[in-house]
């Protein structure tokens, strides 16, 4: 039986219906929250910290999504197996894990690996962050995969996202900001370890009053390998919008450069939505531009990211080379994009819509 043409032109009608849809909502957003006023769609819910940006609207109820606890992202290490020469890494939960806090920030260090098990210079670093009073997480692939494939209503067109983003770093990037905008705390790559004026003997530099953090890094930006904040704050809630509409505005799915779309770009531009300016901050607190009862706290100069002075990056500890290799870890310049097509990224999701589509009609018609 052959498709006849009208179907075909059917088919194609909805794809690029969806796929105007897609763009007309990430412009929309994105105005949004560049344009300091509220939208005709969302109103300011999700930057003053609530749960989840309200259609504007006296008939609807309040979005609702489920998100699964930290504990059950993080699934349990019972029946996990490490290969020779490789160490099991497992969570450490502190009892104020259980009660409320004064403090804004959670005291949880969050960090993601392909899997738990590494080599134990590495697992010797990430001792370095179990903290006094804190509890440790470590999300592995199963672990972020659940955290990004719940629904998410605050971001509606997160899992269309997901099909112009490359594997590894890309995801990771995407998870901490959505890790951090849920349930707040600290995140660190895996390679860092905490400098002397980040962590010692008198406590950390987080106050209870600090309600996000970020190291001036030697390039004179926030760091996207480290940052701290409360949940549900504004700044992470842009890094992820941000994100979305970096990947689907890519010219070439193919090409894309990962540090810029989804890494520190991602959070430059996030900071500068929030609080203004160039994207170069100093030391110092800054208010949001939108939601002046939040603030940004920016630590250190990039004399001091340098020496490590707060944040100890590519630790010489970790024999870094060695350990991604024993570990299949995979940097983000090294990961095989060749898989993806060389096209702008609304031109894939509208051809993979159309395949959807015609895979339903076959089915449906047994084709």
């Amino acid at each position: 039986m052959k498709r006849s043409k009208s179907v075909s032109v059917i088919v194609i009608v909805v794809a690029f219906g969806i796929g105007t849809t897609v763009i007309s909502t990430l412009l929309m957003q994105s105005r949004f929250i560049s344009g300091g006023r509220q939208s005709d769609y969302l109103d300011l819910t999700a930057l003053n910290g609530s749960t989840y940006p309200r259609v504007s609207s006296a008939s609807t109820k309040p979005l609702e999504k489920s998100i699964p606890t930290i504990l059950e992202l993080v699934g349990n290490t019972d029946n996990y197996e490490c290969p020779e020469g490789l160490v099991l890494v497992k969570d450490s939960i502190d009892p104020s894990f259980y009660e409320k806090s004064e403090r804004k920030i959670p005291k949880v260090v969050h960090m993601t690996s392909k899997s738990r098990c590494m080599t134990e210079a590495f697992s010797n670093n990430v001792d370095k962050w179990r903290f006094k009073g804190h509890s440790f997480f470590l999300h592995d692939d199963d672990a972020v995969d659940r955290l990004i494939e719940t629904h998410w209503p605050e971001f509606p067109q997160l899992q269309k996202t997901l099909e112009c983003m490359v594997p590894g770093a890309a995801i990771a990037d995407l998870w901490r900001y959505l890790m951090l905008w849920e349930f707040g705390g600290i995140y660190t790559d895996i390679d860092n370890a905490p400098g002397v004026l980040f962590w010692n003997e008198t406590g950390s530099v987080i106050t209870n009053e600090t309600d996000a953090l970020f190291e001036q890094e030697k390039g004179g930006f926030p760091s996207q390998y480290f940052f701290a904040s409360s949940p549900h704050h504004p700044i992470m809630f842009l890094a992820v919008y941000n994100t979305m509409h970096r990947v689907t505005d890519l010219q070439s799915v193919r090409k894309q450069y990962v540090p810029f779309v989804t890494g520190p770009g991602a959070i430059k531009s996030a900071f500068i939505n929030f609080a203004g300016g160039n994207g170069y901050p100093s030391e110092g607190v800054y208010q949001g531009i939108m939601t002046k009862n939040r603030t940004v706290t920016v630590v250190g100069n990039p004399f001091q990211a340098k020496r490590g002075h707060y944040l100890i990056r590519d630790a010489r500890s970790v024999k870094k080379s060695e350990g991604f290799e024993a570990m299949n870890l995979t940097h983000w310049s090294k990961i095989d994009k060749g898989v993806k097509p060389d096209n702008h990224c609304m031109t894939v999701l509208a051809d993979n819509q159309e395949a959807k589509q015609l895979d339903e009609f076959k089915r449906h018609f047994r084709v």
